[in-house]
């Protein structure tokens, strides 16, 4: 015990606090629709404390606290700290700085340390600061969440479950005094003093913090009392009011040391919110209501007294002897309370409140300018943009203003400028709050009824006072239905004010007298405007004996009337008249887009027609204001004084723009107002010439015109682009805003550096505008692309934007405290990266060879004032503002991507981070990120690992040093999220847990450990991770040190493969349950899916290689894995595969799940039907004139279908049918057509069909049109890493060309149907291919991990597949399910030939699991004996397969796509053809299956017609002509010969394998051509084709270039691509021998006998040489003086190429007089040869034991793969003599080395006795096919020279002597012996070993073979005997005689040899007549 650990030291618990930056993210994000997160609702009632005392909560300092700190470790509730030396230091000289508690200062430096990384020195100024920093950021957030609380708690008539949760909780806190504790703390705050000797910079920093606080206090105070959660009482009133004073007298500390311009402001702020506050706490809004509905003062619930009034009263006049400005409108609100008291009933009998003089309080508000100090605030931009309760502040001063209008008399006098100041207040009041506005609208509204009386006060005034009437109707003008307000108050405005002439007719006229009119009275400066005669007017005012100012009862249109002025002041100099009505004009059409439309239609409008009518507006004028804008434009262009009117008229012209583009732009063009030229000649002026730019140079720095103007300019721009304005003018405004704005507006000067920024932001989004539009034009692409890559002045201005680093913007941050100048900066660097990685797609071609300067620029380590790298490296670690951080690292990774294209074909990458200091910020940012400790936003993330996967895949050096980083020091569990401040959390953050990762790798795994939760809330982000997994795997061996440290975890393959388990397939995740709003959704989970099977195939493939790399004694390779990667610990995926893939069910799923296309054609059908039937109900409208909202470029889109509709011979047709029918000219017949056109497609939009006929084919036209389809893939998020998002609509695109959302604004409001529904089929077809795109990427996955699973069986060490089973049922259910899904495909093919490629993707990876699994069911099953019942799948895939080929024959055009289907469709189809003709080779099947197999036959016969169309396509050529094969081998030749000789183009074919590009198919055909010609019609087709002549020029071209000779001796294969071309020799040898024999001795077909004797013995002698040369080989080997040991090399493929020679000159050496002519010169040494090979093979040990005393060795390597895969079969022929045994011996010692090498030697030996015991299990097949084809060649030999033999006995029996000179050379005796022996001792074996008439057909068919050699070899004996006169030796004969009766004994027990033994025994008594006369042999 005496080592146990002292306990911790236990301090206070109040003195703990969980991070409230965290607390205020999570509140700042809850919305307020929906309930409050039960987890958040316990934090916040965890805090209740600290939110009621709030800051107060952060103690002093104590002795307690001080020495808790000696201790070793601190317990501070539930909390524990270890108590570091250092970080004790720092926080008890924090504590001392601050004066704050010793323990919560430690607190406060240990997070601060863990943030920052600094070194926590007490001395360290640079750490201090951090933690003031860390410290008040505490503070001001604990004081936001309150805030927070009490904004939520507002509005609560809204019933949102959110706002009452907030406002229980607010209401808590008033209960617990929170009002009180708030105004305690506020007086803290502003009597706090701060130590003399503190520096400088951290006084000033306090004095700033302090004040953010104070004006948070304020904030809080004022919506407690706003919305009445709590009502001021006297003694919170006169404390306040006391608390004003003092800070107006300047006696409190913080406002002395307030020195910094921030704190001066600050403080500006707080003295202007409590002066609100203290009026918003007179109640004077329930005083309106009061006085409204007359109630008493007793009941009004007044929460003030008579005596509390008077109290009240005594202090506020004390303000007045301040004479401070901020007092004025207390006072004034005072007098106003007053005011309104004292019109109440009961109140006016006060004496008390009569006497005070409430008029002398108005005196003294005027005095010190109370509505001057109230414009200041309102003014004061930082005020309005604060975050705030702004909107609640301006509700009270609305209150204010009207109480005050309420309570005295206001006029509009010259004399007197409160009203104008009223109004200036109002206009800022109401400007830009919508809410405020609803309610001055709001005839119950009774607060906003006094200003109301204003504008009504103005009207009558209007036209002759313009000003102020249509500045206020412009404030109260603020949202849609505000907007619709002004404009109707104006269009149906009752009267009109002139000044008038009174005559005397009218006699003596006073005030208020009415008036008539006798004559029509025109409007003074309102040209064409009059006031009818007899016409009723009152009279406001006599301004002259005769002149007054007269309103007339005149219904007219207020907004005609502005539009006429405005016409007519555009010559005039009243420039402010005109910016207001424009001002106001300008609202109304932003706001209320319908008032846009009726503006541009005014002229067209009732009101006016009426007008016109009534002879009040003259009939020929004209009111166009599309016309009146584009005139003030032009006039304004060439006035530099008329700069605000120019930047109106622009987004006036910008926001008709929206409504009726081609209108506007028309008038635009033709009025030229820029002076652009738009003819297309090069002769027109610039833009850049035009009074444009004098306006920006000119006006620049007076006023703040120049950024509206420029900012105007720019949206201009942006709209003509989005718009498809002619290239011409987008041309002029592009360059001038890039190449004049953008270059030269930083240097501008402005009023606030703000706007700088708008204009900077507006530039980009002009960039960004340009960018999407520069597909669509080339001329525009041509200016764009020019200026963005190679103008070195926009490059410039980029760098400059985006080259900061993270410190210079934070130290700039901190030294400019504008919120709006920071706000925007931030989204300009936002926007220059996100313009930076829109531009690298289409940059991403360049190569090193053609680097435009913009790369150059982004990838140069010496740009100033930082290199971009740099930049975007620094920034990612600026954790204040994600945005930037996501935006830096997307273009991180595209700079890395485009470093790779760009790099050097001799070197390795050349990574863009190249600097250690910048690598370790990197890495140490990318940590912080993934730190899941740490609340981060969700993009930031998935931009973090899209970063690390582009660096694994283009920067492979630089990922092991971001991943391996050094250790982070070991904190503990209480350290939570407040180590970074972030603006937002993960969503599904609070179910991922906390960790604290030491390492990415770790960090990596903690993610994958929450994969499952990720699945289903946040798919995006664990697609990005799994992306970077697959990143790792694909990379393999370069990042095997990585991949060690994650692949060894099971846990992480047991998280990584969670949401893929069984449960969560047959629990319906990946059911059909998403519906559209989910698709994207559910696409996202498709890939995620697809990317775990990916990795584990990676996985498999992985552990595969290092088992390859295992030695013998279990050594791993150390070169390719870590140690730690031995077999024993990372089979984990193969056993989570092996759980999955045995699991029947599960398997099925997953297959039918991802093979699901879900593509309904008729989905797709109707989409594009859906887009015809609005394309031609755009045609119908625009051939009224009327083009609407549709852009330019679609209206000359639809322009050209209609001209080409039109032209249309099927549309001509119709013209003349419908002339026929009686109709009208041709023009209304067009319309006629067109609108019949139309409700025929809107027929088959609803299901009808079109009859055949004009329309359908005009409707197959539009439909061929693919209008509005992607041309190509839309690949969206990242292009470097190639992840799609395929879509057949660009919806969104559509959408902005046809601007359907404004239809139901305008008189299109009856199409807005058309338009709807063609989007409600887009989204429906857009979704069936998003979801077919990610099944395609999950199918491919599927197939890849089977594929890799399983393995090639044959290939694969058997202990590796150990284990690796698949459930046979679920195979075979995936064959039957996905032989539907091609039957599918082929149904859809037949009525949509042109499917999209996003489904053809999904149909060829269908193909290729099918294929997969039909290889593994139909394949690896073929040693199966129950391997028929597969059958009937077997046909099923041939009658699918069969569909699909037999469709695609006749789809033109085929794509690529297609192609490659057709493909895998043909492969298919082969594979199965091969399983079925297996099949019908085997014995004993019953009824069904010889049915079934007959089924297969008529299918396959069915296919012949389209296999040899597809013969002609050389794609196909291939796969056609070997499954014809096939067809062809099982089949009796009379069913498949007419249709070969119908359709089968053989011509076609045989001129195909005469080009020497077609080498590689020409096996596949020979062996087609070989089964064509082994029956006799199929040589007769051959022969009429001259096939011969066809063989012989590729024959002849195969050995062009070598040097042959007629020397056998010097012709060998030597080289491996020899190897490949010997089997097309033998294959042609083959066919050349079946015409032969097929044609027999029919005298017509002669001359193929002759042609082929001429062409190998005259023409090409060296061939035949070449062919012999393996038999020459043999010969000369065994003929040449050797030692003991002799060795043969030669080639599997050699034997065979001899075979066929021989089996050649067998055929030809039949016709004895042509072969004598031809063998002339080298018949005898071809004899010699044959002989010589003869002793050779004679030699082979007969029996086991026999040796002759020599080795033989024949060394035969695989060179194929097919020969390499018999060599690991086991042998078919157990026989242990004659060449069989000499293929065995020495088999194990060769083929244990490495036999999946190709390389491998397979060596043949003699045995001896010492390895007579050899274990026979090492034979292999390959031996066993060497040994036959010796002995097929043995008997070739003999067969030849019996022939050779025959025609000399013949020749002797002619001449009747046998002459030797003339007798072939034949093989001694001995030789004959030999093989005779070796004949007899492996038949016997191998008949004894057989049971009677059951011997295997291999063993059979090698038996028949050895006994013709002895029957062969016994003739040739006879005739040696014969000719020679040499008798048997005796002991020979005994000897013969006991092994031929023992052969004769176990043969006759097979049947299938009686023929072969009758024919043996026919020359058996000749040879030894002695056997007639033995009993068994007769």
């Amino acid at each position: 015990m005496a080592n146990a650990a002292p306990a911790a030291k236990p301090v206070d618990e109040s003195l703990w606090w969980d991070s409230f930056v965290a607390l205020f993210d999570e509140l700042d994000k809850v919305p307020p629709s929906e309930k409050l997160p039960d987890h958040l609702a316990e934090k916040l009632r965890r805090n209740h404390a600290w939110f009621v005392n709030s800051v107060a909560r952060f103690k002093p300092p104590d002795r307690t606290s001080r020495l808790a700190l000696d201790s070793h470790e601190i317990a501070v509730g539930s909390h524990r700290l270890l108590v570091k030396p250092e970080l004790k230091n720092a926080a008890l000289r924090f504590s001392e700085l601050v004066c704050l508690n010793e323990v919560q200062s430690y607190i406060l430096v240990r997070r601060s340390y863990r943030i920052s990384k600094l070194v926590a020195d007490v001395e360290d100024k640079e750490f201090l600061h951090s933690v003031l920093l860390n410290y008040f950021v505490e503070r001001q957030c604990l004081l936001q969440c309150l805030r927070r609380i009490f904004v939520n708690a507002l509005h609560t008539s809204n019933g949102l479950l959110s706002t009452e949760a907030f406002k229980g909780i607010a209401l808590l806190l008033i209960d617990d005094g929170f009002e009180r504790k708030l105004l305690t703390i506020f007086q803290d705050l502003l009597l706090s003093i701060f130590s003399d000797q503190t520096e400088v910079d951290i006084k000033i920093l306090w004095v700033d913090e302090i004040l953010i606080e104070e004006n948070l206090l304020m904030d809080i105070l004022f919506l407690a009392y706003y919305d009445n959660f709590c009502s001021c009482k006297i003694e919170q009133w006169k404390t306040m009011c006391s608390l004003f004073k003092d800070v107006l007298c300047g006696s409190l500390n913080i406002g002395k040391v307030a020195v910094s311009t921030e704190a001066r402001n600050s403080f500006a702020h707080v003295k202007a919110k409590m002066v609100l506050i203290l009026i918003e706490t007179l109640d004077l809004e329930n005083l309106l209501h009061m006085v409204h509905d007359e109630i008493p003062f007793r009941e009004g619930g007044s929460v003030f007294s008579v005596i509390d009034i008077k109290e009240m009263d005594a202090q506020v006049s004390s303000f007045y002897d301040l004479g401070a400005v901020e007092a004025g409108p207390l006072l004034l609100a005072w007098a106003v309370f007053l005011s309104l008291l004292l019109s109440l009933h009961e109140t006016h009998n006060s004496s008390t409140l009569m006497e005070i003089d409430h008029v002398s309080y108005v005196r003294q508000a005027f005095e010190v300018a109370a509505f001057d100090y109230i414009l200041e605030i309102l003014r004061n931009d930082k005020f309005r943009d604060s975050d705030g309760p702004v909107s609640g502040f301006l509700s009270v001063m609305r209150t204010f203003l009207s109480a005050f209008i309420a309570s005295y008399e206001l006029s509009h006098q010259k004399e007197d400028n409160t009203l104008i100041k009223i109004l200036d207040i109002l206009y800022h009041i109401y400007h830009g709050e919508e809410s405020l506005a609803l309610q001055f609208w709001d005839k119950e509204c009774f607060v906003d009824g006094p200003i109301r009386s204003i504008l009504f006060m103005l009207e009558k005034e209007y036209p002759i006072h313009v000003t102020e009437f249509v500045r206020l109707l412009s404030a109260v003008c603020e949202g849609s239905w505000p907007a619709e307000c002004v404009y109707n108050y104006l269009d149906k405005m009752s009267g009109i004010t002139t000044l008038f002439e009174i005559s005397g007719g009218y006699g003596d006229k006073t005030v208020s007298d009415i008036i008539e009119t006798h004559h029509p009275v025109e409007v003074p400066g309102v040209e064409g405007l009059w006031i009818p005669s007899g016409t009723l007017g009152r009279i406001l005012k006599v301004l002259a004996p005769n002149i007054a100012f007269v309103y007339w009862e005149c219904a007219h249109s207020g907004i005609l009337l502005l539009l006429l002025r405005l016409t007519q002041d555009i010559h005039s100099d009243n420039v402010d008249d005109v910016s207001f009505t424009l001002n106001l004009l300008h609202r109304i059409i932003s706001f209320n887009k319908a008032l846009g439309f009726a503006l541009l239609g005014l002229d067209k409008s009732l009101p006016i027609q009426t007008s016109k009518n009534s002879m009040q507006l003259a009939m020929g004028m004209s009111v166009d204001m599309v016309k009146i804008i584009c005139t003030l434009i032009f006039k304004s262009v060439q006035d530099v004084s008329k700069t605000q009117i120019l930047s109106i008229s622009l987004d006036i012209l910008t926001e008709m723009l929206k409504c009726v583009p081609s209108h506007v732009i028309e008038a635009v063009v033709k009025s030229n107002i820029f002076d652009v030229n738009t003819s297309g000649t090069s002769s027109g002026t610039w833009l850049l010439s035009g009074g444009l730019v004098r306006l920006l140079m000119e006006d620049s720095g007076e006023k703040d015109d120049s950024y509206a103007l420029a900012a105007s300019v720019l949206d201009f721009t942006v709209q003509l682009v989005e718009k498809g304005a002619g290239d011409n003018l987008v041309s002029a405004f592009i360059i001038f805003s890039l190449q004049y704005v953008f270059v030269n507006h930083m240097h501008w000067k402005y009023k606030s550096k703000h706007s700088c920024w708008k204009v900077t932001l507006k530039v980009f989004e002009v960039i960004k505008s340009c960018i999407r539009a520069s597909k669509d034009s080339q001329k525009l692409s041509g200016i764009i692309w020019d200026i963005l890559l190679y103008d070195s002045s926009i490059h410039n201005i980029l760098c400059r934007i985006m080259c900061i680093s993270a410190e210079a913007l934070r130290s700039y941050i901190s030294h400019r405290h504008e919120f709006k100048e920071i706000e925007d900066l931030q989204l300009a660097i936002c926007s220059a990266f996100d313009v930076l990685c829109s531009i690298m797609p289409y940059i991403s071609q360049e190569t090193s060879s053609n680097v435009s300067a913009l790369v150059q620029m982004v990838l140069s380590p010496s740009i100033k004032p930082l290199p971009v790298v740099q930049a975007a490296v620094s920034l990612i670690s600026f954790s204040e503002n994600s945005a930037i951080q996501v935006a830096a690292t997307r273009a991180l990774s595209s700079l890395c991507f485009i470093a790779s294209r760009l790099q050097s074909d001799t070197v390795e990458n050349v990574s863009p981070v190249v600097e250690a200091v910048q690598i370790k910020n990197l890495q140490m940012a990318v940590l912080c990120i993934l730190d899941k400790e740490v609340k981060i936003d969700e993009n930031l993330i998935i931009a973090t690992f899209d970063l690390l996967s582009a660096v694994a895949y283009y920067q492979p050096t630089l990922l092991s040093s971001l991943i391996f980083s050094e250790e982070k020091e070991e904190v503990s569990s209480d350290v939570t999220s407040d180590s970074v401040k972030q603006l937002a959390a993960v969503p599904v953050a609070e179910n991922l847990g906390s960790y604290s990762a030491s390492s990415p790798i770790e960090a990596i795994r903690n993610y994958v450990e929450s994969s499952e939760i990720l699945f289903d809330g946040a798919p995006h982000l664990l697609l990005s991770i799994l992306n970077f997994l697959k990143a790792l795997w694909e990379g393999g061996i370069q990042f095997s040190n990585i991949l060690g440290k994650i692949r060894v975890s099971k846990k992480f393959w047991e998280c990584l493969s969670s949401f893929l388990s069984p449960t969560h397939v047959m629990n319906g995740l990946l059911k059909k349950s998403f519906n559209n709003s989910k698709t994207q959704c559910l696409s996202l989970r498709y890939q995620c899916l697809g990317n775990v099977l990916r990795i584990m195939a990676h996985e498999l493939f992985f552990l595969e290689k290092i088992m390859q790399c295992e030695k013998p004694d279990k050594v791993i390779c150390t070169s390719t894995v870590n140690a730690t990667s031995r077999q024993a610990n990372v089979l984990y995926a193969q056993e989570i595969l092996s759980t999955w893939f045995v699991d029947s069910s599960f398997l099925e799923n997953l297959i039918k799940s991802f093979s699901d296309i879900e593509y309904n054609k008729e989905v797709v059908f109707r989409a594009k039907v859906a887009v015809c039937v609005c394309i031609i109900h755009l045609i119908a409208k625009l051939t009224t004139g009327n083009a609407g909202s549709l852009s330019m470029s679609l209206v000359k889109k639809i322009r050209e279908i209609y001209n080409t509709l039109i032209a249309h011979s099927a549309f001509s047709t119709l013209l003349s049918l419908y002339s026929l029918r009686g109709y009208s000219e041709e023009k209304e017949l067009t319309s006629l057509i067109i609108s019949d056109l139309y409700y025929h497609l809107q027929g088959r939009l609803e299901g009808r069909e079109i009859p055949s006929g004009p329309f359908q084919e005009l409707s197959n036209f539009l439909l061929s049109l693919g209008t509005f389809e992607c041309n190509d893939e839309k690949y969206e998020r990242i292009f470097f890493l190639h992840l799609e998002n395929i879509s057949m609509f660009d919806i969104k695109k559509v959408q902005e060309e046809i601007g359907a959302d404004l239809w139901d604004l305008s008189d299109w409001k009856t199409s807005k149907g058309v338009a709807e529904s063609m989007f409600i089929h887009m989204h429906s077809a857009n979704s069936s291919l998003t979801i077919a795109s990610a099944k395609h990427f999950a199918l491919d996955a599927l197939v890849s991990v089977i594929a890799v699973y399983k393995g090639n069986m044959n290939n694969t060490k058997e202990s590796f597949l150990h284990g690796r089973d698949i459930s046979e049922s679920a195979v075979e259910s995936g064959i039957q399910y996905l032989c539907g899904c091609l039957q599918h495909v082929a149904d859809m093919l037949v009525l949509e030939q042109n499917m999209p490629e996003g489904f053809l993707r999904v149909f060829i990876a269908q193909q290729e699991l099918l294929l997969i699994l039909s290889v593994i069911l139909f394949k690896h099953n073929s040693h199966r004996t129950n391997k028929i019942r597969f059958l009937p799948l077997s046909i099923l895939v041939t009658k699918s397969t069969g569909s699909i080929i037999k469709v695609c024959a006749d789809v033109r055009p085929i794509t690529p796509l297609l192609r490659s289907a057709v493909k895998l469709v043909l492969t298919l189809l082969l594979t199965s053809l091969e399983f079925s003709n297996n099949m019908s080779h085997e014995e004993n099947k019953s009824d069904f299956e010889v049915k079934l197999l007959a089924d297969a036959s008529f299918i396959s016969i069915g296919l012949l017609p389209v296999l040899c169309k597809y013969t002609q396509d050389a794609e196909y050529s291939n796969l056609s002509v070997a499954t014809m094969d096939l067809i062809m081998k099982a089949l009796n030749p009379d069913t498949w010969l007419p249709i070969l000789r119908k359709h089968l183009p053989l011509q076609h074919i045989l001129q195909n394998i005469q080009e020497r590009d077609a080498l590689a198919s020409a096996p596949v055909i020979f062996n087609f051509l070989l089964t064509l010609g082994r029956t006799k019609g199929g040589a007769e087709m051959l022969y009429c084709c001259k096939f011969l002549s066809s063989t012989m020029v590729l024959l002849s071209k195969l050995h062009d270039g070598r040097p042959f000779s007629n020397n056998l001796d010097k012709s060998e294969i030597t080289t491996i691509y020899d190897e490949k071309q010997v089997h097309i020799w033998v294959t042609s040898l083959a066919i050349i021998i079946s015409l032969i024999q097929s044609l027999g001795d029919d005298i017509s077909y002669m001359d193929i006998m002759v042609s082929a004797l001429r062409y190998f013995f005259s023409e090409k002698p060296y061939m035949l040489s070449f062919y012999f040369s393996a038999l020459n080989r043999l010969a000369n080997d065994r003929s040449k003086k050797r030692a003991q040991t002799h060795k043969f090399q030669i080639s599997l493929t050699a034997l065979k190429l001899m075979e066929n020679s021989l089996m050649l000159l067998c055929v030809l050496a039949r016709y004895q007089a042509s072969w004598i002519k031809g063998m002339k010169e080298m018949d005898s040494e071809l004899r010699q040869t044959i002989i010589h090979v003869l002793a050779f093979t004679s030699r082979g040990a007969q029996r086991v034991g026999d040796s002759s005393g020599r080795s033989l060795t024949l060394y035969c390597q695989p060179t194929t793969k097919e020969e390499v895969e018999l060599n690991r079969r086991p042998s078919f022929i157990r026989s242990r003599h004659g060449w069989f045994t000499l293929s065995t011996a020495g088999f194990l010692s060769k083929t244990t080395t490495s036999s999946d090498s190709l390389s491998t030697t397979l060596s043949v030996v003699s045995r001896d006795e010492e390895n007579d015991n050899a274990d026979l299990d090492y034979r292999s097949h390959f031996s066993d096919t060497i040994a036959i084809h010796i002995y097929r060649i043995v008997f070739l030999l003999l067969q030849f020279l019996c022939v050779q033999a025959r025609a000399a006995v013949k020749r002797a029996d002619e001449v009747e002597f046998v002459d030797l000179a003339y007798f072939p050379e034949l093989p001694s005796p001995d030789i004959l012996h030999g093989l005779q022996d070796q004949a007899i001792a492996i038949v016997t074996e191998l008949c004894k070993s057989s049971k009677p008439n059951s011997i295997e057909p291999e063993t059979e068919s090698v038996c028949r073979l050895l006994l013709q050699i002895l029957e062969r070899s016994l003739y040739l004996e006879l005739c040696v005997s014969q000719t020679c006169g040499i008798r048997p030796v005796l002991g020979r004969v005994e000897d013969f005689t006991k092994d031929i009766k023992g052969l004769i004994h176990v043969v006759e027990q097979h049947a299938n040899f009686n023929q072969a033994l009758k024919s043996l025994r026919q020359i058996l008594p000749l040879m030894y007549p002695g056997f007639m006369k033995t009993r068994s042999f007769a």
